[in-house]
């Protein structure tokens, strides 16, 4: 007997509905943005925001709801369907909702009051018909908390990121947010977009003026601006572009090709090496065109070409650190092992090195297997992990003269500075209180040029711009790089006081030499002195002649003592026949 089976429809539960309105916007910011959208889609000329700490007011001159059907339709009913065609943005019919989680709404339109209060009522509204005096479309919101002073300028900037571009202007109290795209300039622009190219940052795509998403600069190998005329296929929450967007695969085919010639006359930068990466792990052998390009980046970082890098991997011991590791640093100055730097393999989407050559060799670039390839903690106590700071009466002069030219870095916190023995370093410090410099980095530097003062300088600005402790490793985030580069001149300083005052520091470690070694001299002329004596009165004895006396050694110790005899008082008036000056100093001797 056949079953016969019940058709029945999915239904959505009021908590969902709920959660939607609650959850689809992650900011303010976001909530005011699809108020904008929705007056463009309304046909408005302009969109006007005023923001207090304690409510919002939006208004715009667009077509409004014309009738009770409408709002019934399209304000009651979430995820109504749009009709092709009568809406630039609106696809879901679900963004109103997001400025229903934020306050209490009040919206008026044409003769009709709604009033939307979730925290309160939940998913019942008011309606109120009658006239409002408003064509387009006017909402109060009386936020659910209070904006701070400091909220309220992260709002607009936030909101001018999002609007930057949109076609009508958006105005937050009373300030223009936006400038359409007919009023700036770009690199390039035909019916389907306008790109402009930048050489740092990700890529910022705009949906026709509103920001979709930020492509990081390793997706293109270039940032920029991308702004799409014509409507992108967005996800549900707007933030990203769906694959299988037309318009937005004619985009991505211009950037590539925008991005492959500008790498290719362009020195790479860290954008660049990541698009080429990227390439490679989508289209097989395309790195047979870029062998020569330097995609391997060293723990010091350093880049190399892949071509360096196979021939390193055939002749060396080949290992991977995170870049900056002090241990991995050293290795490679003292020529124990290649070292790569995590973020190449990052770059490259492997776990480690051999994935990594197991990478190159399916592509054809390597031809070797991981017989040279070492884990690092199995070659890093080649370098002993000791920061070691020196006594000073250890210390050279030449190790204290570079003290003194360290003295005269100028800076507003001066940080003590020591000699010591590190694992790698040239210089390290704990962020605050002192910096040391290696003595067997010092050693190959010479006061005497201006060149390795300058190199002195470099390194000890770099190890001021470190704010945290760096024994460890020697990592930099782009706020390093920011201060670094801003307080550059300091090094300039540096030399032209050292070179004025080079002398007079010179002059002070000599002069500090020249007292150690002229009390060690003193020291050596005392004892001299006495031996000079004591041969001045043997002579005196031999020319008096030997007399009955009492008999004293004063030889070496050695069982070569030379016999002499000191003289009584018969010994001095005999000794009267000798000059004068002799013999007071010989009276004076005995």
């Amino acid at each position: 007997m056949e079953v016969m089976a019940e058709t029945r429809k999915f239904r959505m539960h009021p908590q969902l509905l709920m959660d939607v309105i609650r959850r689809q916007a992650g900011t303010l910011a976001k909530a005011l943005l699809e108020g904008a959208m929705n007056a463009v889609d309304a046909g408005a000329t302009r969109f006007g925001i005023n923001v207090t700490p304690e409510a919002i007011e939006m208004d715009d001159d667009g077509c409004g709801f014309k009738d009770k059907a409408e709002i019934e339709g399209f304000f009651e009913v979430f995820g109504q369907p749009h009709d092709e065609g009568d809406a630039t943005y609106g696809r879901f019919r679900m963004g109103r909702g997001q400025i229903f989680s934020f306050g209490r709404n009040l919206w008026k339109s044409r003769g009709f009051t709604m009033d939307v209060d979730v925290a309160k009522d939940g998913l019942d509204y008011k309606l109120v018909e009658g006239d409002t005096g408003i064509d387009g479309c006017y909402i109060k919101v009386e936020l659910y908390e209070e904006l701070t002073r400091v909220s309220l300028q992260e709002l607009k900037a936030e909101l001018k990121t999002y609007v930057a571009y949109l076609q009508i202007p958006v105005l937050f109290n009373g300030e223009q947010l936006s400038a359409p795209t007919d009023t700036q300039k770009w690199d390039y622009e035909d019916e389907f977009m306008c790109i402009r190219f930048s050489g740092t940052g990700g890529l910022v795509v705009y949906n026709m003026g509103v920001m979709v998403k930020i492509y990081g600069g390793y997706e293109f190998g270039t940032g920029g601006t991308v702004v799409s005329k014509k409507q992108l296929k967005v996800n549900f929450a707007r933030n990203d572009v769906m694959s299988d967007c037309p318009v937005w695969r004619k985009v991505k085919a211009v950037v590539k090709q925008k991005a492959d010639i500008k790498v290719r006359s362009s020195p790479m930068t860290e954008h660049s090496r990541a698009r080429l990466a990227k390439d490679f792990l989508e289209e097989r052998g395309v790195f047979r065109l870029h062998q020569n390009k330097k995609l391997i980046t060293d723990v010091r970082g350093r880049h190399h070409s892949l071509e360096t890098f196979r021939r390193r991997l055939a002749s060396e011991v080949v290992s991977s650190a995170p870049q900056g590791d002090r241990i991995g640093d050293r290795l490679m100055q003292i020529k124990v092992a290649f070292i790569i730097s995590k973020e190449t393999l990052d770059r490259f989407g492997v776990m480690s090195v051999d994935g990594l050559v197991l990478l190159l060799k399916c592509n054809g670039m390597v031809q070797y297997g991981p017989s040279n390839i070492r884990d690092f903690e199995d070659i890093r106590e080649s370098v002993p992990d000791t920061y070691d700071i020196l006594p000073e009466k250890e210390l050279t002069p030449k190790e204290k003269l570079w003290l003194r030219i360290a003295n005269r870095f100028s800076v507003l916190k001066r940080r003590r500075y020591f000699i010591g023995i590190s694992g790698g370093a040239k210089m390290w410090t704990d962020g605050g209180t002192f910096i040391a410099v290696d003595r067997d980095w010092l050693k190959d530097l010479k006061i005497e040029s201006i060149g390795d003062i300058v190199q002195f300088g470099q390194v000890l600005h770099h190890e001021y711009t470190h704010d945290d402790n760096n024994q460890e490793s020697d990592v930099h985030g782009p706020q390093f790089y920011e201060d670094y580069h801003d307080t550059r001149e300091r090094v300039g300083t540096f030399l032209d006081a050292v070179l004025f005052c080079l002398e007079k520091d010179y002059k002070t470690i000599l002069n500090r030499g020249n007292k150690a070694l002229d009390k060690a001299l003193d020291r050596i002329d005392g004892a001299q002195e006495k031996l000079d004596k004591l041969d001045e009165l043997e002579r005196c004895l031999i020319t008096v002649g030997k007399l009955p006396t009492t008999g004293v050694d004063f030889g070496d110790g050695k069982g070569s003592e030379t016999k002499v005899t000191l003289v009584t008082g018969v010994t001095r008036a005999k000794a009267a026949d000798l000059e004068s000056d002799d013999t007071d100093w010989l009276a004076g001797v005995v």
